[in-house]
């Protein structure tokens, strides 16, 4: 692969929301649950979080409330042997956390998400509040679509980072999460109603 760099601090650096997961336990359905499970997830978590496991270097770029729920999340990216050296951290009266309910499925019942995750303080995440020397510090840096589509301030620092990153030779991949699926089936439904 010579298109990544050769050396870097990190191999992977991922810049996205890490959200609290609510999960009812043993299969049980969201609406009859009782009691949840806690932990944290997001696409370039996970992905980071994966790639840590298999041992590659890697580290986060999100922004956390400064609360305590924020802290668990900051621990459990730290669990992960993932760094949290690039969290940012909330500190507004409006911080807030992105959350989602994972309900297991158990055949024949699909698996189901619900998000909740409006206004998260991810949304907020500003280029001005990431360091500048962690353009130099990775081989790959890692996004999803999912970021472009939280609105706009994330959008618009998500591909300012991405600029900054290829500037300094860094590989980019990009997790399209089916949006390039879903464009493609509007794309076709709007050619089929504008007949």
């Amino acid at each position: 692969m010579d298109f990544i760099k050769k050396s870097a601090e990190f191999d992977l650096i991922g810049l996205g929301e890490v959200m609290l997961r609510l999960s009812p336990p043993d299969k049980e359905k969201i609406s009859q649950s009782e009691v949840f499970e806690k932990n944290c997830g997001g696409s370039e978590f996970n992905v980071t979080s994966g790639a840590a496991n298999l041992g590659i270097r890697a580290a986060v770029v999100t922004k956390l409330p400064k609360n305590k729920l924020g802290h668990y999340i900051a621990r459990r990216i730290r669990y992960g042997t993932v760094s949290d050296d690039y969290v940012v951290w909330d500190h507004s009266e409006n911080k807030r956390l992105g959350i989602y309910y994972y309900e297991s499925g158990v055949y024949p019942r699909k698996s189901a998400v619900v998000y909740d995750r409006a206004a998260a303080s991810v949304c907020s995440l500003d280029i001005s509040e990431i360091p500048e020397d962690i353009y130099g510090k990775t081989r790959i840096f890692h996004f999803s679509s999912i970021s472009l589509a939280l609105g706009s301030a994330l959008r618009e620092t998500t591909l300012a980072v991405m600029k900054k990153m290829k500037e300094n030779g860094v590989s980019t991949a990009v997790d399209t999460c089916g949006f390039v699926s879903i464009l493609c089936i509007l794309n076709n439904f709007i050619r089929t109603i504008s007949k």
